[in-house]
């Protein structure tokens, strides 16, 4: 193993720097570098790294003054990292404190993977923070609420894409959904991920805009929601209402004849239906000519839009 020893060079950094300044020391009989840390880009809290492959050489804080290592001569290639802050966290279920990670979704990661000490006389290390952008999804067919298959999630577009879906802090992705087969998609809601609560500046339905563009200034989580398409059902023929199904709660279902809204429902909290009762509900009139419009809770959300009907009287079924 490398023989690594520490040593501390006295001084006051301003902002939190790191240079490497590198030369051969003096002695021949140990060949040994000393190599001058300071890193910039961190929080002051935080812990940084030192690694040569599998091997940590050595960690400090990054609030310390410039640290001086003395490395052997051979050892020509470096790595700086810097955990996520952790916590003990009570665990109920194993009976015993585990480690959590403070900040989910939030890393600091360096400009690059590894760096080359051959020949460096002096180095600096910036790091720069990330956020993490993740997806879910569920999908309805045939009002049996279910996750939505890998092969949905699978399907969404992102760009620029990132193979660990860290993002630099402030970076905009376009996240598109593809036509799908079968299904169709509804619209999105984005989560604040870093505490599981709806962020303040983003409202959680946020429009069914496809592709939709996203900027991350914390972690996020995105959730898409797709439902089946546009169906007749049999008919009800003990109810005295239009029923549309397959729909979530705050979703607006109207009837519309030549352009103008004459019978409008909005579906209630944990209602995945909505019931609109005909023009006159004793003879029972049909509607000919009309469509049956949704939108979404925000109200700015693309609207969903029927066939239009030749006639609808009390007792119609239609799934979304």
């Amino acid at each position: 193993m490398k023989k690594i020893t520490m040593g501390l060079l006295f001084g006051f950094v301003v902002g939190v720097s790191i240079a490497f300044a590198i030369g051969l020391s003096a002695s021949p009989e140990t060949a040994n570098r000393n190599v001058m840390i300071s890193v910039s880009g961190l929080p002051s809290d935080r812990t940084v790294e030192v690694w040569s492959g599998s091997e940590k050489l050595t960690s400090f804080q990054s609030d310390q003054p410039v640290q001086q290592l003395v490395i052997p001569y051979d050892l020509d290639k470096i790595a700086i990292k810097s955990p996520p802050l952790q916590h003990e966290v009570y665990n109920e279920k194993i009976g015993k404190n585990v480690s959590d990670n403070i900040e989910p979704g939030v890393r600091y990661f360096t400009e690059k993977s590894e760096y080359d000490l051959a020949g460096i006389v002096k180095l600096e290390v910036k790091f720069k923070k990330q956020y993490e952008i993740t997806f879910g999804a569920a999908a309805t067919v045939q009002a049996a609420n279910a996750n939505a298959s890998n092969s949905i999630l699978d399907r969404i577009q992102v760009n620029p894409v990132s193979k660990n879906g860290f993002y630099d802090a402030g970076a905009t992705v376009t996240v598109t959904v593809p036509e799908i087969d079968g299904i169709q998609f509804a619209y999105w809601i984005i989560e604040d991920a870093s505490n599981g609560n709806v962020s303040p500046d983003i409202r959680q339905f946020s429009s069914a805009d496809n592709p939709i563009q996203i900027t991350l200034n914390h972690p996020i989580n995105v959730f898409g929601r797709f439902v089946g398409e546009w169906e007749q059902l049999p008919d009800q023929k003990a109810s005295d209402m239009i029923v549309v199904q397959n729909l979530v709660e705050g979703q607006k279902v109207e009837i519309i004849k030549d352009g103008i809204s004459i019978l409008e429902k909005t579906v209630e909290t944990g209602v995945t239906e909505a019931k609109l009762p005909v023009v006159d509900v004793v003879t029972k009139n049909q509607l000919s000519g009309v469509q049956i419009y949704i939108t979404a809770p925000d109200g700015k959300t693309v609207i969903f839009q029927s066939p239009v009907y030749d006639s609808l009287s009390a007792g119609n079924q239609f799934f979304f």
